[in-house]
């Protein structure tokens, strides 16, 4: 079992170096302590029965010291699992007397094969971002996305040029942080779609920086991007105005994508991409108090929030997280805007809200439809 330990360590090591660059040294750090269970097993008569599984290392060590130091991990795993050494060594696992180590090697060698898939598939998203990169129609926006990078460090450490937003947006989609989004190809598919038809959109560049500055911002700029490629039935018709952009009169805040109807109304919209778990914080509350005290926020109609429909989450689900925060804060918010919540109509369909303390009888209600009006902002995609 000691022996497969330290080849568990030797994969480790081999990925960690692979991502700094130095895939011999991870190498042989772990050859040390391989040599050092070989010698143990020669001093207790035990290394017989290993001796073919050991030669075959040997001879993949050798191979993986002559690979090249500065290939990335996806470049080291393919090297390895292609090498003929390696076969050799994975036919060599059943010379093993121990079914024990034998079937847990097995499973090792079906890792480092994932690793070849995953390896196979940053390749994938390399040769789809260059396709992406070099099409006419989206280098006017490349181009200003690079300009906008001009003299500030964060975003040219992010998108200085076409190679380093190249690795950005490869290592945010592998990422683990960056689930419930589209498989990379449909993704790369939604960012080519903005970049042709949104480049002239006030806050585009805004945008497009925002979502590349963190795994957790690129899973929620995903979901936006998601919805602008294939718009809802509530947002059809309806014309995108300007993205990631604050609202006169409110400090500190920002609306994911403002659209416009025919007669001038304004759709403010909001995009969530949660997991069932997500809770509604603090932060949640005060950017939804930030939504409903905006002055041009005459009805319901005018608020989406979009949340993307993940396993577990539902309108049921989300309705009863705004139920309860809306009866804690019922007072606030309905002061926030009396005019809003006054056009609202109560459980009954009949009376409207008249104050702060109706608002919180309706939130309090068990019977209220999660399709009632007041819950109208809520969408799910």
């Amino acid at each position: 079992m000691k022996f497969l330990r330290w080849i568990l360590i030797f994969v480790l090591l081999l990925a960690g170096a692979g991502r700094a660059g130095a895939a011999g040294g991870g190498a042989a750090v772990a050859d040390i302590f391989i040599q050092a269970e070989k010698q143990r097993l020669i001093e207790h008569s035990e290394f017989q029965q290993y001796e073919s599984a050991f030669a075959a290392w040997d001879e993949l060590y050798e191979t993986v010291m002559f690979m090249d130091a500065g290939a990335n991990i996806g470049l080291l795993i393919r090297n390895v699992a292609t090498a003929s050494c390696w076969s050799k060594f994975v036919s060599k696992v059943d010379d093993l007397p121990d079914d024990v180590v034998k079937t847990d090697l097995k499973v090792f060698i079906q890792d480092v094969k994932s690793g070849e898939a995953i390896a196979g598939e940053i390749t994938a998203i390399s040769n789809r971002l260059d396709n992406l990169f070099a099409m006419p129609q989206t280098q006017p926006f490349i181009n200003d996305l690079i300009n906008f990078s001009t003299g500030n460090s964060g975003r040219i450490a992010r998108f200085g040029d076409i190679s380093t937003l190249k690795n950005t947006i490869t290592n945010l989609i592998e990422n683990p942080i960056v689930n419930n989004v589209k498989s990379y190809d449909l993704l790369i598919n939604d960012i080519e779609h903005f970049m042709i038809n949104y480049r002239s959109v006030p806050g585009a560049l805004n945008y497009f920086d925002e979502l590349l500055q963190t795994p957790l911002k690129f899973k929620g700029g995903a979901f936006g991007i998601e919805i602008l490629s294939n718009p809802p039935p509530v947002l059809a018709g309806k014309t995108l105005i300007k993205l990631e952009s604050g609202i006169d009169d409110i400090d500190n805040f920002r609306y994911d994508l403002m659209f416009e109807d025919g007669s001038g109304m304004k759709i403010f919209v909001e995009t969530k991409n949660y997991s069932s778990g997500t809770g509604f914080t603090t932060s949640f509350y005060n950017q939804f108090k930030a939504y409903i005290s905006n002055p041009q926020l005459e009805n319901m109609d005018q608020l989406k929030y979009f949340f993307r429909s993940n396993d577990g989450v539902t309108k049921a689900t989300q309705v009863k997280k705004f139920k309860n925060m809306m009866k804690s804060n019922a007072k606030e918010l309905f002061e926030s805007n009396p005019s809003l919540f006054r056009s609202i109509k109560k459980e009954n369909g009949i009376d409207f809200i008249d104050d702060w303390d109706d608002l919180k009888t309706m939130m309090e209600s068990p019977t209220i439809s999660i399709d009632h009006p007041v819950f109208n902002f809520i969408e799910m995609f």
